[in-house]
């Protein structure tokens, strides 16, 4: 994501809990500390920009959607989106295939409930509800496609809503 915004010309600011990390790893881009879930530094962030994309992720603690980072992100980005009101940035989050529909209309997510990251899938669609049900912010999720391997550029885009292409 951060390669394709550079080739886009795209001013980029990084924020990681692991700033070396990602300043090792992309020079040209402004790097800072933070974490999405410190609130007031989240808002300092966030003000006056128009364009967030957020892409977390790690080790579930758990098995448990509500205790995966994707979720807790979430609500932190809500509250902070909901008191910059309507000068916020517009956030466009990076989720997963398990907040898609198949063909026959079953959310893949209920075909996941024994797989060992299930917590981390929920996590992902209980993000996608509190999305949904929020009120006043501008947001939209992509999912890379089922079985996403980087093999160079097609210059292809298929679009879709909710069901897996």
């Amino acid at each position: 994501m951060v390669e394709e915004g550079l080739r886009r010309g795209y001013d980029i600011t990084g924020v990681s809990r692991n700033p070396e990390k990602l300043a090792e790893k992309f020079p040209q881009i402004r790097v800072v500390a933070g974490d999405i879930l410190d609130r007031p530094a989240l808002k300092k962030l966030l003000e006056g920009r128009k364009n967030v994309l957020v892409s977390v992720g790690g080790k579930p603690k758990s098995n448990r959607g509500e205790e995966y980072i994707m979720y807790t992100a979430s609500l932190s980005l809500i509250e902070v989106l909901g008191d910059l009101a309507a000068n916020g940035p517009r956030v466009i989050l990076v989720g997963n295939v398990f907040t898609l529909y198949n063909a026959e209309g079953e959310l893949l997510l209920d075909r996941a409930s024994e797989h060992r990251n299930y917590g981390m899938f929920a996590g992902h669609q209980l993000a996608l509800e509190a999305f949904q049900n929020s009120s006043g912010v501008s947001w939209t999720i992509v999912s890379p496609p089922n079985g996403f391997r980087l093999k160079g550029r097609t210059e292809k885009i298929r679009h879709g809503f909710d069901q897996l292409l």
